[in-house]
């Protein structure tokens, strides 16, 4: 089924598209998902070495930076689901990054926001 005007379920009202403007839609969210899905099965699940010898999948093997505009964690956070869908996922200031940085690592895979401003 298309997106867009044509489609029944999408928002016509002006309202929403004030409030919601540049946020990822549910679409967006399972595409990227599904995309992350199949980077998973081409890197990491059909005998791949690109996580050889990697006991966990953490922060310690992958981590991701984005700006802290909404549709952007929401799509770096869609894409891991589907990457690493067994992985903990958080956010983490990337002033941050020298802060208990092993511990942070060790618990889940890290998503690094920088100011989209700066």
């Amino acid at each position: 089924k298309p997106s867009g005007p044509g489609n029944l379920g999408w928002p016509v009202r002006a309202q929403f598209w004030d409030s919601y403007k540049g946020h990822l839609t549910p679409l967006g969210a399972k595409l990227l998902t599904d995309t992350g899905i199949v980077l998973r099965k081409r890197y990491i699940s059909n005998g791949s070495c690109l996580f050889d010898g990697v006991q966990k999948v953490d922060g310690r093997a992958i981590a991701v930076y984005t700006s802290n505009v909404q549709r952007t964690l929401q799509s770096a956070w869609s894409l891991l689901l589907g990457l690493v869908p067994g992985a903990s996922i958080f956010f983490a200031f990337r002033s941050e990054r020298v802060f208990a940085q092993a511990l942070k690592q060790a618990v889940g895979v890290p998503i690094y926001v920088e100011d989209a401003s700066s």
